[in-house]
């Protein structure tokens, strides 16, 4: 004991050399190939060494070669006074006299190791060489007395290419002179005694799979093993993890020096958690050996979560670091998980309340200035320390320290939140340099202070973000290190075998080997998640356990034939509301595990189960209408659930029977641009005779009806922003061409006529719009030039006077370009395309940016012959280039804008308010450019002055009270009760009688309700179809990950993705419902993002991606009907329509400028809207229906009037109104 606890000289020496004099005693070798490059022996950091393959302890035959010097065990068998010789000249020369001191004292303590008086007793026999030393490995004996290794969770252990002798049929043989090399594994109950010898001097038995529990005898073991081989014998024996665990502890009045082996107890430590290896039997020819995700931390469970990295640091106790860390561990899950102390982040703004950059007050908080300059500070890396690891080998940090200063917190693209991080001239000296805030690492102030240690926080705020969070901490080990060859790859005899793989690629320092013998949580997930095993028809999964008949599918399809209230659960749903009892193999009253396309009928299956409900075997999940399919594939395809590769031709037969020609045509049409056909020409020629029997009437030759159907088809084509040229369709005659050698987009706006009506507008506009009007005309007429921007609410009659200017314009046989933003404000006006079609305006904007057009294309052409272009701004840099004239804005063109800065602003993904006020046009430099006409008077709610002027206050923000909200109008407001039923009500108002008026089409279309989330919309629209009238035909999208060959996103979480401007996954839709289209298919025929609609066009599934390519690591896409049901809408999707009955559904409050003011002006007159909000008492209200549901009371008159009482208590009804009046004005 004085060797390991006392402070002398020698003591010192030995456990500083602790590894030294184990090795020197030792019966085995640690065997391995390093790397010398990475390996480190000096002081600082924690002990590490790469090893290449795999490490063994082994132990040589013994017997001296001529020549050799004796090693490890063949030391035991002389006598005492050669082998003390043996051992000194092991040591260096200048330590010889400190380290024989210790050695003798050790070579004394081990005279009572019962190996070594074996080992020395055998030296004594003569022809030493001719004896051999035999352990028994046989499982059915006694380890206490025979040493007996367990079966490898992972392989058996054999020793190849050598004699079996004795009566053993498995053993481990040690010859004289043989000098062959035999593995001593960590299972063998001998193991701990001969590799350690310092720990274990009198030769302790260590762990086997045969050690009893307490109360448990080895008969008893021995018993169980045999009646019950596989399982139940484990119930009675200690594991191996909890035998250490048990050893890692310390126990009162009981000495272990293996606390006190410094980087010997870490080897240990680290070696004890290597029980998984063996050598692999060469009849294993061709055969897959495969470890299950349940496997922690083998290849499979490293793909599903990723990487599995932790922080470590130089302690000779790992032990109390990984209790210790695990104990704070745990105590900030509390904090961050149940206390939830950080809450929720929805804006840029929230960010400064929890995460700081920034030193703090250093007289104000000492303590917490002292741990961010101890914990939080980068560095030194960059110029002032290149050696750095974040700036070796690069010019500067590969983290961006020191990063720039920042006066406001704002959303990167792309990346983390942009903190502030103030130049305020706080520093700090930080290893003899000083630091300023532009080195602080983000940090909480509370949770820093409360652990004192490195906690980085960071704000996730993007989808790619939190991937990469995932990403880092599920990564698994570090391949690029000790990787031998890649996980999966097939050797040369065609084997793939992941667990040697894993074997070679482990590497385990101390920190994590203790971690795992404690049994501490390497990954966890919260809610868990059960993985449901996938197979074909009797072919389960066996596992070990060959005794298991009943699969968690074949019990689930057992399940639904037991309780029918099951049928209507999803697999993947089953256990929130069963749960799977492993050992009786049977759900009591998911995530499936994937399975890749090009498993075939397998991942059919999944998708089955994925979507099919009830089933009670694989014949009924393959049965389809009544009709059992005789493939998994075919009946997916018969519900619709994967496109079929004859799909296209499908739909234009289907179209066929009942349509006329010309829609036929528009239909051909839309498939070429939108649905990417394989084979046009085919789809062409089948088709054709349908789509040309209304010219043929009146046109005998085939030849001409043709032309006339590809030029049909042609301009349908055009309308659609594509031309014919692009697909392999016949080549048109110029014959019979109207527009041979004029530019598309000139013979398209030449051919817009303007009707009497719109000629007729200019003689009705009032004097505010006259004005406008007049001055317009004015600089089109002198060719001058100008800016001019139309301000008015919303009403005004902006598109009023845009109709008379283009019908007056196009009446001169002059020619114009009208745009919008959105294809519902471009359709209402004649000839109007939205402005990123009509200008291939780029998706990804930015300050010097042209739009994609050539100088030589149509639509340049187009723009230099027009007399004046209605609408945007980023044309401005290509206009300079079509009309030669930099120096002029637009080149000199008169363009007009328009539009209500009360509105809903242009959209910047999380953006701050800062971002979003400047990308307002107000923030244009062309805004100083502009002549402003205001149009004031409000021509949609003239009916009804007072509801205008109240639109008015609610857009200029001046009717908001303190808190920011405003009252709203008791005649306009849907009581709120509380009592789950308000939005019926609100239902109720907005579609009175709609069973009996669903077939009236002005009745549909002429009705909206209105909210700001999603979720909400999506709500309102499965209500209302569950009570439209009519039978439920449901519409599954087929979706995909863009070049995603490993099948890493599967089909079930793309599903669950809705992007903004992609319809749902599942489309439930019945005849006569209004729909709302979510792409602009033709917006010169109407047809474009945003037009209500009633289920009766006849549309193909479309190829979509999400215009917003940012939201996702991936390219998305999703093939579906470019809609959605339009019962209810987004506030922001309503904009640029007038609805005559719209219903607010405001109990989610607005969060954006401009919402509340679009939502009410929507209507025409205080008659015509209906609002349902939130009121001050809601909480009340809330309760008391809760009250009376649960108590069961009926609602009498009594009632009645104390709710009437208790609601002129809440005579008015507040809501939120955010209005950035920076935008308002000038």
């Amino acid at each position: 004991m004085r060797l390991w606890t006392a402070s002398d000289a020698d003591a010192r020496h030995f456990r500083s050399n602790i590894r030294f004099f184990n090795d020197n005693f030792s019966f085995t070798s640690l065997y391995c190939h390093l790397d010398r490059m990475t390996t480190n022996m000096r002081n600082g950091g924690v002990y590490t060494f790469r090893a290449h393959s795999q490490i063994y302890h082994n132990v040589r035959s013994f017997g001296k070669e001529d020549g050799a010097k004796p090693r490890h065990l063949e030391l035991y068998f002389h006598d005492d006074d050669p082998s003390l010789e043996l051992r000194y000249r092991r040591c260096r020369e200048e330590c010889l006299r400190k380290y024989k001191e210790v050695i003798d004292r050790l070579v004394a303590i081990m005279r009572g190791n019962p190996y070594s008086e074996h080992f020395r007793t055998m030296g004594a026999v003569d022809n030493l060489e001719n004896y051999h030393v035999e352990l028994n490995l046989d499982q059915r004996l006694d380890q206490r007395t025979y040493n007996v290794p367990i079966k490898s969770e992972v392989a058996a252990v054999w020793i190849e290419g050598s004699e079996r002798h004795g009566q053993f049929e498995h053993s481990v043989v040690l010859q004289g002179k043989d000098r062959s090399i035999h593995g001593i594994r960590s299972y063998h109950g001998c193991y701990d005694a001969l590799s350690y010898p310092l720990f274990f001097p009198r030769g302790e038995l260590g762990w086997h799979n045969c050690t009893p529990k307490v109360g448990v005898t080895v008969e008893q073991v021995n018993a169980a093993r045999e009646v019950q081989k596989a399982r139940s014998a484990g119930n009675l024996c200690v594991s191996v993890r909890d035998y250490y665990c048990y050893k890692f502890q310390m126990h009162p009045g009981i000495f272990s020096p293996i606390f006190f082996g410094k980087r010997l107890f870490q080897q240990f430590a680290g070696l004890v958690d290597s029980l998984n290896a063996g050598e692999g039997q060469a009849d294993a020819v061709g055969r897959r050996t495969v470890l299950s995700t349940t496997f922690i931390g083998g290849p499979r469970d490293m793909r599903r979560q990723y990487k599995d990295a932790m922080a470590l640091s130089a302690q000779d106790r790992p032990d109390l670091v990984s209790r210790v860390f695990r104990a704070k561990l745990e105590a900030m899950k509390i904090k961050l998980l149940k206390n939830d102390i950080l809450g929720k982040l929805t804006c840029p703004e929230q960010y400064d309340r929890l995460i700081c950059v920034e030193l703090p007050n250093k007289k104000k908080y000492p303590e917490l200035y002292m741990m961010v300059t101890k914990h939080m500070m980068h560095g030194l890396c960059g110029v002032l320390n290149p050696n750095c690891p974040c700036t070796k080998g690069r010019s500067s940090c590969k983290n961006h320290y020191p990063r720039p200063f920042a006066e406001s917190t704002s959303q990167g693209k792309d990346s983390y939140p942009i903190y502030r991080r103030r130049d305020n001239g706080c520093k700090e000296k930080v290893r003899g340099y000083e630091l300023d805030n532009r080195w602080v690492v983000p940090y909480n102030p509370y949770l820093l202070h409360a652990f004192n240690c490195h906690i980085n926080v960071e704000a996730c705020s993007s989808i790619k973000l939190v991937k990469y969070l995932f990403k880092y901490v599920y990564k698994g080990h570090d391949w690029a290190s000790i990787a031998v060859r890649e996980s999966g790859q097939a050797d040369k005899e065609g084997n793939v075998d992941e667990i040697k793989a894993y074997r070679d690629a482990r590497w385990v320092t101390p920190l994590e080997a203790l971690w795992r013998i404690y049994g501490f949580d390497l990954s966890k997930n919260h809610p868990p998640v059960q993985q449901f095993q996938l197979h074909l028809p009797d072919m389960h999964m066996v596992s070990f356990h060959n005794r298991a008949d009943e699969s968690m599918l074949t019990a689930y399809f057992k399940a639904n034939g037991l309780h029918e209230f099951a049928r209507n659960i999803l697999y993947r749903d089953f256990p929130e509301f069963f749960t799977w009892q492993s050992d009786g193999k049977f759900w009591r009253v998911g995530r499936i595990v994937s399975a890749h396309p090009a498993k075939g009928e397998r991942y059919y299956l999944r998708i089955l189960l994925n979507h099919v409900a009830g089933a009670t075997s694989y014949e009924d999940l393959r049965t389809v209408d009544g009709v059992i399919q005789p493939s998994f594939r075919e009946a997916t395809e018969k519900r619709g659930l994967i496109e079929e590769d004859s799909s296209l031709d499908d739909c234009l037969s289907e179209a066929a029977l009942y349509q006329m020609p010309s829609s036929l045509r528009r239909l051909f049409a839309t498939i070429l641009v939108f649905c990417e056909p394989s084979d046009v020409f085919a789809l062409w020629q089948k088709h054709l005779d349908a789509m040309f029997e209304d010219y043929r009437r009146n046109n005998p030759s085939d030849a001409i009806v043709e032309q006339m159907v590809i030029i049909d088809i042609r301009n349908m084509l055009q309308s659609m922003g594509k031309d014919i040229k692009s697909f392999p369709l016949p080549e048109i005659d110029n014959t019979y061409d109207d527009a041979c050698g004029v530019p598309r987009e000139i013979f398209e706006e030449s051919n817009i006529e303007s009707t009497e009506d719109d000629v007729a507008l200019s003689e009705s506009l009032n004097n505010e719009q006259r004005v406008a009007y007049d001055e317009i005309l004015s600089s089109i007429d002198s060719n001058d030039g100008g800016l001019f921007f139309v301000d008015g609410p919303g009403g005004t009659g902006k598109t009023f006077l845009y109709r008379a200017l283009l019908a007056k314009v196009r009446s001169q046989n002059k020619i114009d370009v009208a745009t919008a933003t959105s294809g519902v404000a471009a359709s209402i006006m004649p000839g109007g395309r939205t402005a990123h079609s009509r200008f291939k305006i780029p998706l990804t904007i930015d300050s010097g940016g042209y739009c994609s057009f050539t100088k030589q294309s149509g639509t340049a052409t187009l723009l230099h012959n027009a007399s004046f272009i209605v609408w945007d701004a980023v044309l401005d840099n290509s206009m300079h280039d079509i009309m030669d004239r930099p120096d002029l804005p637009f080149g000199g063109k008169t363009v007009v804008f328009g539009g209500d800065f009360r509105q809903v602003l242009p959209v910047v993904r999380k953006g701050s308010k800062a971002q979003i006020v400047e990308a307002s046009l107000r923030r244009s430099y062309l805004w100083d450019y502009m002549r402003h006409l205001k149009l004031v008077r409000n021509m949609r709610a003239h009916s009804d002055p007072w509801f205008a002027e109240y639109l008015l206050r609610i857009g200029n923000g001046i009717e908001a009270n303190a808190d920011g909200e405003v009252r709203l109008p008791d005649k306009i407001c849907v009581p709120y009760t509380g009592d789950g039923n308000d939005l019926d009500r609100l239902i109720q108002c907005i579609f009175p009688n709609l069973n009996e008026s669903m077939a009236d089409k002005d009745y549909i279309t002429s009705r909206a309700i209105l909210s700001t989330r999603n979720d909400s919309v999506d709500r309102i629209n499965m209500k209302m179809i569950g009570s439209f009238q009519g039978g439920e035909v449901e519409y599954h999208s087929f979706d995909s990950a863009v070049d995603d060959p490993h099948n890493y996103y599967p089909s079930e979480f793309l599903n669950t993705l809705t992007p903004n401007g992609l319809p749902t996954h599942v489309l439930k839709l019945k005849v006569g419902c209004p729909i709302i289209l979510l792409w602009n298919i033709d917006p010169a025929n109407g047809l474009c993002n945003g037009t209500r609609l009633v289920v009766r066009v006849f549309l193909p599934r479309i190829p979509l991606c999400p215009s917003d390519d940012e939201m996702f690591p991936f390219q998305f896409k999703r093939k579906q009907f470019p809609n959605q049901l339009s019962f209810a809408m987004t506030v922001n999707k309503s904009q640029g329509q007038t609805i005559p009955n719209v219903g607010v559904y405001l109990l989610d409050p607005v969060f954006s400028h401009g919402q509340l003011y679009v939502a009410m002006s929507r209507a025409t007159a205080r008659t015509n809207i209906k609002i349902l909000a939130l009121p001050p008492n809601a909480t009340e209200l809330e309760e008391e229906a809760k009250k009376e549901k649960k108590n069961g009371k009926k609602k009498g008159k009594e009632t009645i009037n104390n709710k009437k009482e208790k609601k002129k208590i809440t005579v008015y009804t507040f809501t939120k109104n955010i209005v950035y009046k920076e935008v308002l004005t000038a």
